[in-house]
């Protein structure tokens, strides 16, 4: 069995506009099962790679967006939204248990859970896969609009590094120039 490392990351070391004024409310703690690669973006995003031993990867990453929310949550869960920041056809109904569809289908899976303004889950699907991955998005507001939290779990080891691109170019790069 892997060894647990234990991260203590403080925010404010690469982006102190979340931060609250006493520094301590946005101070995360992470867990990650070895080996662990900890990477930081220059434009707001903090990236944690995590290998599975069956040749996947996990992401943990931050974006910030100057929006507020519940506007990201919208633009994330409202069909409209979505095809105007991702220029492309997309389904989706923020009903957990519904199938969705990105990008003109290039993206597929089914919505698990919807927390309103707050929290996004879905299964995103990869072919035959033994166990589904997950991405997981968390809104959390800050002074300057919102701090996104991304985790992605299970990503096949040949999709990672397109998808992981995707996250901060086609994914979370449309979405900020939303909000700009």
């Amino acid at each position: 069995m892997p060894s647990v490392i234990r991260v203590y990351f403080i925010i404010f070391a690469l982006s102190p506009e979340i931060f609250d004024s006493d520094g301590l409310n946005d101070c995360n703690q992470f867990y990650f099962n070895s080996p662990s690669k900890i990477e930081y973006n220059s434009w707001d995003s903090v990236t944690f790679e995590q290998t599975n031993s069956k040749k996947m990867k996990d992401i943990k990453r931050y974006y910030a967006i100057p929006a507020q929310p519940k506007d990201i949550y919208n633009a994330l869960t409202n069909k409209n939204m979505l095809e105007i920041w991702t220029g492309e056809d997309a389904v989706m109904e923020p009903v957990a248990g519904t199938e969705f569809s990105l990008w003109g289908g290039s993206i597929t899976g089914l919505n698990v859970e919807f927390e309103e303004n707050r929290k996004l889950v879905q299964q995103w699907f990869f072919g035959e896969m033994e166990e589904p991955s997950v991405v997981t998005i968390i809104l959390h507001p800050d002074k300057k609009g919102t701090s996104v939290e991304l985790r992605h779990t299970k990503i096949p080891d040949e999709a990672f590094e397109n998808i992981s691109d995707g996250w901060d170019e086609d994914f979370f790069g449309a979405l900020r120039e939303l909000f700009i």
